[in-house]
């Protein structure tokens, strides 16, 4: 973005902002969970919030990359932590499978942690938008598969 006058400056406020707002959201947003007892609503919805966001990062410009960035950043943390306990919770799982299931899931996350910021950098040099627009794909296609999961909330349908 540095050549619609985001210096290196703040694109590191930015990733700064997002880690701090991540990390202050995610203990409201899993006690909301627990509360509602609708896991899979929060985790949809904050999925819903990422793909949105992110899609439009690769059109905004200003102080309204700031409001996407912590709007995004809130959930983040949240979802990784009501994903591991809607897995967790999952029929059969139980305290005997917890530590695999855990440690699979972080595995697969961490592919596409991997592979994900290289390969939108890479489309980068065919417009400045498309690595946003790959990630709100991607993110469009984590909501799909959570879409087919089961709540595992208190009040599971």
């Amino acid at each position: 973005r540095e050549s619609k006058g985001w210096l290196s400056a703040k694109a590191d406020g930015t990733l700064a902002a997002f880690t701090g707002v991540s990390t202050l959201g995610s203990i409201p947003i899993s006690l909301l969970s627990d509360q509602l007892g609708r896991r899979k609503l929060l985790i949809l919805s904050i999925i819903i919030t990422a793909i949105i966001g992110v899609g439009l990062l690769s059109v905004v410009d200003g102080i309204i990359i700031w409001v996407i960035i912590i709007l995004i950043g809130i959930g983040r943390d949240a979802l990784i932590a009501l994903a591991n306990a809607s897995n967790m919770d999952c029929e059969g799982i139980g305290a005997r499978y917890s530590g695999t299931v855990l440690g699979f899931l972080q595995t697969i996350s961490r592919i596409g942690a991997f592979l994900s910021p290289p390969i939108g950098n890479s489309m980068a040099a065919h417009g400045e938008g498309l690595p946003f627009i790959m990630w709100a794909i991607l993110a469009a296609i984590a909501f799909i598969c959570f879409s087919f999961t089961r709540e595992t909330g208190h009040r599971e349908e």
